[in-house]
């Protein structure tokens, strides 16, 4: 038991960090909220991937909600036809979080300010995405 101890505090750490950062981000106004845009997507992309090394009998409801949340909410953005398209968080999150992504300047543009005002919005206290983060800065 004590060889894990160690990368279990690590592990604790690195996901109480990552929910600390996003929940410090998202107090930025939305304008303040695209320069961080980058640090929102990679640490969503890292509690998720977290979430996904877990079993589900440890401990660790809380991320395994915020996957339930990232896998289930729906976002809407628009195609270069200004058609309404959705897409899941998780792979909104994916698509902005790579650099090298082949979909059009517009779609990337639509899905970035869509995603950020989700974010701005879900992350305020109260929201969905607030109670998760604040649980998980409490693991």
């Amino acid at each position: 038991m004590h060889v894990h101890f160690p990368i279990y505090n690590l592990f604790h750490q690195e996901i109480k960090a990552c929910a600390e950062h996003l929940l410090e981000i998202s107090g930025h106004n939305t304008q303040g909220l695209e320069e961080h845009s980058c640090h929102v997507f990679s640490r969503l992309s890292e509690l998720h991937q977290f979430a996904n090394k877990v079993l589900p009998e440890e401990h660790y409801y809380p991320l395994r909600e915020l996957k339930f949340y990232l896998e289930n909410t729906m976002l809407s953005y628009e195609d270069v036809f200004k058609q309404l398209q959705t897409i899941r968080l998780s792979e909104a999150i994916f698509l902005l979080k790579s650099s090298e992504s082949n979909f059009e300047p517009k779609i990337l543009r639509s899905l970035t300010d869509r995603f950020l005002c989700h974010f701005c919005e879900e992350s305020k206290p109260g929201k969905n995405l607030f109670k998760k983060l604040t649980a998980l800065k409490k693991l």
